[in-house]
């Protein structure tokens, strides 16, 4: 499956409103999520201009996240791989 080697990684992956998502906080915990809107914003990340997504984690918290800055990724097999592998799932 295509991914991150690396969960800490950038994946430039486009998400959808509904998406199930896993996000890094500022802390550097991981959370499931949940795309909460189609209105992205741009902005400067690690690499270049990228996309930041609007999430809704444990249950009330919003913010936005950007797949250039690795604090994103798809809720896939390959994400779980990546989580289970850092020991956090």
């Amino acid at each position: 499956e295509p991914g991150p080697d690396d969960l800490d990684d950038p994946w430039p992956y486009t998400f959808q409103m509904g998406d199930s998502v896993w996000i890094r906080t500022e802390g550097g915990y991981w959370y499931p999520g949940k795309v909460s809107s189609k209105n992205v914003k741009r902005g400067p990340t690690r690499q270049k201009e990228g996309l930041f997504y609007p999430v809704i984690f444990r249950t009330r918290i919003r913010k936005n996240f950007a797949p250039l800055n690795g604090e994103i990724k798809p809720d896939t097999p390959r994400t779980r791989t990546l989580l289970r592998q850092a020991g956090l799932l």
